[in-house]
């Protein structure tokens, strides 16, 4: 029985032998996009507490608005926080796929919240779908996570 040796067409298969480090590469990606947004969340939050200071000087709104602006402040803290430590573990190498988890849900929610501009939505499915390709691959090379 003869068997076929199938051979891949590739102007560069030099390249196949770098394929961990181009994972290793798209983990950083996320982890740095995933610093800046917890970045821009946790500047957000600070905006929210000078406007909830302005508000609570002023007798005209009522206690449900006050109310509103606490969940928000202690909403984009968590999730500030939990991204900042996300980003980091993702950046090291360590729990790689849980973070692809949390970040994928993230990215997905945000996707869908309304208010968001377009060009921010389709960066949020871009690392949608880049946490989803990470949580599939593996962590690459220079990381401490064992491949699955």
């Amino acid at each position: 029985m003869n068997f076929v040796n199938l051979q891949f067409l590739s102007l560069f298969p030099e390249f196949f032998n770098y394929q961990s480090l181009a994972i290793t590469l798209l983990r950083l990606t996320l982890a740095f996009f995933i610093l800046r947004f917890s970045e821009k969340l946790l500047w957000r939050k600070k905006i929210v507490e000078v406007v909830q200071k302005d508000q609570f000087h002023n007798p005209e709104n009522t206690v449900d608005a006050h109310n509103k602006l606490q969940t928000e402040k202690v909403f984009l803290g968590f999730v500030g926080g939990v991204g900042i430590i996300g980003g980091i573990l993702l950046g090291i190498g360590l729990f790689s796929q849980i973070v692809c988890i949390a970040s994928a849900a993230l990215f997905a929610v945000f996707i869908f919240l309304p208010g968001s501009e377009k060009h921010a939505r389709e960066l949020y499915f871009v690392l949608f779908m880049l946490s989803i390709a990470l949580l599939a691959l593996g962590a690459g090379k220079f990381a401490f996570d064992l491949p699955l």
